[in-house]
């Protein structure tokens, strides 16, 4: 089965604590991680964040949805139970890459490898349509991928994280994929998307209004409001290729504020 491809069923698993691989969430949260048995699956756990037990496992599936109903290259996830330390957390599952012969490259290590780095004052400065534009000129130089995929690429992930709300997309956590046999690069298909429907925010429930909880959405690596992010890429790109109007609401929300979010992104969307 491809690391992209292929309908996974809800699955139940049991680790112990030799079986971690990680416990931490780049938001600095905990989050147990694991690998199946077989080593098929990577695997984990809802994170914890500021003690609350937040649903991003929930956010990576509906991410997942949104991908395939797009047509962006995903890495598929499902829900599953994790039976780990006297407790059952929410997680998701997804075929494990690394099993299948790739290594991801996060598009900061690729910058890394050729003395070059995102984390720099001329980065900071640039507009939302040159950031995309200058990480999708590196990975075509870097990993020699024709810029049109590349550039396709950027797009998709903001456009993805325009739809959830995701907040974590930094320079670490997109890339590509190294294949080990044939020693060649490849665009990373999307995953690592949970952070997204105020899930990054463990006040999201006290918030007093949906406008409140909207002023804490910035979409990465970019500092934009989701709102005006899709609103800069309408201006720039032709979005023909995008069928918005096929977007349904899922039928499973984490919360009040992310119902209110879907419906609104995706009318705004619908305009477009």
């Amino acid at each position: 089965m491809s690391q992209t491809d292929g309908f996974l069923q809800r699955k139940t698993f049991h680790f112990t604590k030799k079986d971690l691989i990680d416990v931490r969430s780049s938001t600095d949260g905990f989050q147990p991680k694991f690998h199946s048995k077989d080593g098929k699956y990577f695997i984990k756990a809802q994170a914890v964040i500021g003690g609350t037990l937040m649903n991003d496992w929930m956010v990576e599936i509906i991410a997942s949805g949104f991908c395939k109903t797009l047509d962006i290259p995903c890495i598929s996830q499902c829900e599953c139970d994790i039976v780990y330390n006297d407790h059952v957390w929410k997680g998701v599952y997804s075929n494990n890459f690394e099993k299948e012969g790739y290594t991801f490259i996060s598009f900061e290590r690729l910058l890394n490898m050729k003395m070059e780095t995102s984390k720099t004052d001329e980065f900071n400065r640039m507009g939302t349509v040159e950031k995309l534009r200058w990480c999708a000129g590196r990975i075509s130089m870097y990993a020699e991928l024709p810029y049109d995929r590349c550039e396709t690429y950027m797009l998709n992930l903001a456009i993805l994280d325009c739809l959830v709300g995701n907040c974590d997309r930094h320079t670490r956590n997109f890339g590509v994929f190294f294949n080990n046999s044939e020693g060649e690069f490849s665009i990373a298909p999307v995953f690592d998307s949970g952070m997204g429907l105020f899930e990054h925010d463990y006040y999201r429930d006290k918030y007093s209004s949906y406008d409140a909880a909207m002023g804490n959405v910035y979409v990465a690596p970019y500092g934009e409001d989701p709102f005006e992010m899709i609103d800069i890429l309408a201006d720039e790109f032709d979005f023909g290729e995008y069928p918005f109007e096929a977007l349904r609401i899922p039928e499973k929300l984490p919360n009040k504020y992310s119902e209110e979010y879907l419906i609104k992104m995706l009318g705004k969307v619908k305009r477009l």
